[in-house]
């Protein structure tokens, strides 16, 4: 019957269809309600569903490629040839219409309770290609602008997209349950055929992979794919789709940056790429990596510094209130005392390490640091990673410096704009600053116009965004060493003034100890 779908009449599609939907709804209503089913049970509803899903997908790919009305219809009416409206709703096959049906039925089958069809709640491979095979059909249908595909309101298109995309994502996310290496590999390369056609689906895609639960190998593997192929051969016959491959590289930097940052290594041998369009790509998502990690190590060092100014005011107010009327009681307690203050020295450098994996947690980073927090060693362990971060992100800047002399002017301007993007944010280290006004300068001397103009919008972020000041007077900054300078003086002179009056006591309860110990002696 699914065979030769294409054959029979418009009511007996309409049947078809309608038939199936009320009997997966019954199938669906029965697992809900059923506390236990018996196997041959399961394995019936199993079978009306995967009917179900190659029925979809036949539907789908037939009209798509039909119209709406049969010829013979169009034909009629080109005649003026007079038929009742009820005979052509009655023989119509509107599929456009039942398409918001499907797609919210296909949502319960992927979103059901799985353990009560499948052995420990792992789904088939051939189920879950079925699931998302469907939306992602009609997703590209979509972006194609065939006639019979998503439509109606703006809104309504909004929400149909958007269900397709919840289906792909939960069918990828059950995929993880299972060793799915072969159905991670077919849902890739069914990404990327699409993705080579339309260029709307680099921002489909990315809403994909952004939305999957963490460690979910799907991203890696698209990126791993990404890397092995060859840009310079696809770039001959289609030069398109290494646009498209570019531009989904830009949006998944932007989305997951946390991620993109250790998937840099699988696609970074296509910088050698002759394709400038994937060199530029690369170097776009290298700039917005740069911007998120250093958003993580401003806001773990703000943690970090926060704490430690705590711990130095709780220092400075022990020290004050032991100056009292009890200093003599506070003086033979004088070694408990130090061993308290190693304890919360102890502690806050703990709780120090837990606010900096949560100001990293909040920003979605994966990777840095290990998952779970229950020893010191692995604490201490997110603690150093900011080092790998550090690492990482001054290899990405030291390779942005060397892409500034590519032989594509083109991309030559990208990263001028990537540095104007790293200036404006904030991105660059202090100690940068110069070298990037040297290939500021470096650049005005450029053969093309447009490297030029952004060679001199760089030079006007640095001077606008320039971490010294808002003026660049030196004497300004002369007066402002000289404040900082006797600033500094004050506080060694108080601090030399608590270390002598900390020394004198110490002697003193010496002296009456040692008195002590005499006097039981004698």
């Amino acid at each position: 019957m699914l065979i030769g779908f294409n054959e029979i009449s418009n009511d007996n599609k309409k049947s078809l269809v309608n038939g199936f939907i009320d009997i997966v709804t019954y199938a669906l209503r029965l697992t809900k309600e059923s506390e236990e089913l018996s196997n041959d049970c399961k394995d019936n509803i199993r079978i009306v569903l995967y009917f179900y899903q190659h029925l979809c997908l036949r539907v789908e790919t037939y009209c798509i490629s039909q119209p709406l009305i049969d010829d013979k219809k169009k034909k009629k009416t080109k005649k003026s040839v007079k038929y009742d409206s009820d005979d052509e709703d009655s023989s119509g096959f509107d599929w456009t219409n039942m398409r918001p049906i499907i797609i919210d039925l296909n949502k319960t089958i992927i979103e059901m309770e799985h353990v009560s069809l499948w052995k420990m709640g792992i789904i088939a491979e051939s189920f879950l290609t079925n699931c998302w095979k469907i939306p992602l059909n009609m997703l590209e249908n979509s972006c194609s602008g065939a006639a019979n595909s998503i439509s109606g309101t703006a809104s309504q298109e909004v929400s149909m997209r958007n269900k397709c995309i919840s289906i792909i994502v939960s069918s990828i996310n059950n995929m993880a349950l299972g060793n799915s290496c072969d159905a991670y590999t077919s849902l890739n390369m069914s990404f990327m055929d699409v993705l080579c056609h339309y260029e709307s689906m680099a921002t489909i895609i990315t809403k994909i992979i952004s939305q999957l639960r963490p460690g979910n190998p799907c991203s890696s593997e698209l990126i791993r794919e990404i890397g092995s192929m060859n840009i310079s051969e696809l770039n001959k016959t289609s030069t398109s789709s290494v646009k498209h491959i570019g531009l989904l590289i830009v949006n998944l930097a932007d989305a997951i940056p946390g991620q993109m940052s250790l998937f840099m290594p699988m696609i970074m041998q296509q910088l050698n790429s002759d394709v400038y369009q994937i060199r530029s790509a690369l170097l776009q998502a290298m700039g917005s990596t740069c911007e998120y990690i250093c958003q993580i190590i401003t806001a773990a060092n703000a943690k970090n510094q926060l704490v430690l100014d705590e711990i130095e005011e709780e220092k400075l107010d022990k020290r004050n209130s032991g100056s009292g009327n009890e200093s003599e009681s506070e003086e033979e307690n004088d070694d408990e005392v130090d061993l308290n203050i190693v304890k919360v020295n102890k502690e806050d450098k703990d709780n120090t390490i837990d606010s900096l994996d949560a100001a990293m947690s909040k920003m979605n980073i994966e990777g840095f640091g290990g998952t779970g927090g229950g020893s010191n060693g692995e604490k201490e362990e997110k603690y150093t990673n900011i080092d790998g971060m550090i690492r990482v992100r001054d290899r990405m800047l030291d390779l942005l410096i060397e892409r500034t002399h590519d032989m594509s002017p083109f991309t030559r301007a990208v990263v001028l704009k990537v540095w104007i993007s790293l200036v404006e944010s904030n991105s660059i280290p202090v100690k940068r600053f110069a070298s990037v006004a040297e290939i500021g300068f470096d650049r005005l001397m450029d053969k093309t116009g447009i490297v030029r103009k952004s060679a001199i919008a760089l030079l006007s972020s640095l001077i606008e965004c320039n971490p010294f000041a808002g003026e660049l007077n030196i004497d300004t900054f002369k007066l402002r060493q000289l404040e900082l300078e006797k600033n500094i003086l004050l506080r060694l002179k108080f601090l030399m003034k608590d270390i002598v009056k900390n020394n004198t006591n110490s002697m003193v309860v010496k002296k009456t100890k040692s008195e002590v110990l005499t006097t039981i002696s004698e």
